[in-house]
């Protein structure tokens, strides 16, 4: 006695399971991505602070130069923090999809849990149904023997 409805929402459970998965997954490479792009701009921009500080101080840099190196700094400062706004954005949305995966999980893995308890019982009655109708059969026999 398979509860065709009840297959059917577990297939739609799972379905938005692997999804929600497939959502957290992408999220994650999102950050990981931003992560390292982050890394390396503050590399660039640490980078471009010392080679104005050696500049500076050997006195080599022209005017044009100074304001150059300056606005690359600030170029690379804004970028900075722009990545770091959408690193905070992603984390953000990571902990949300992350939620909704878990909630998505915990109906799929409840409708699992449902469906196997329903094997359990629809094996019991099957087999009380077959005890049941062994027991008539052999008291139909002994009838006829008696």
């Amino acid at each position: 006695m398979k509860s065709f409805r009840l297959e059917t929402l577990l297939k739609l459970r799972n379905a938005l399971r692997r999804g929600q998965q497939a959502q957290l997954a992408a999220c994650q490479q999102a950050l990981a991505k931003t992560q390292v792009t982050r890394r390396e701009v503050a590399a660039q921009l640490d980078q471009a602070r010392q080679q104005q500080a050696i500049t500076t101080s050997t006195g080599r840099l022209s005017g044009t130069q100074l304001r150059a190196n300056h606005q690359f700094i600030q170029d690379l400062q804004e970028q900075q923090q722009r990545l770091k706004t959408q690193e905070n954005e992603l984390l953000q949305q990571l902990q949300a999809q992350r939620e909704r995966y878990n909630h998505a999980d915990g109906e799929a893995k409840a409708l699992e849990n449902l469906r196997k308890r329903q094997a359990v019982g629809d094996a019991r009655i099957s087999a009380r149904l077959e005890t049941r109708e062994l027991d008539q059969v052999a008291q139909r026999t002994s009838g006829h023997i008696a």
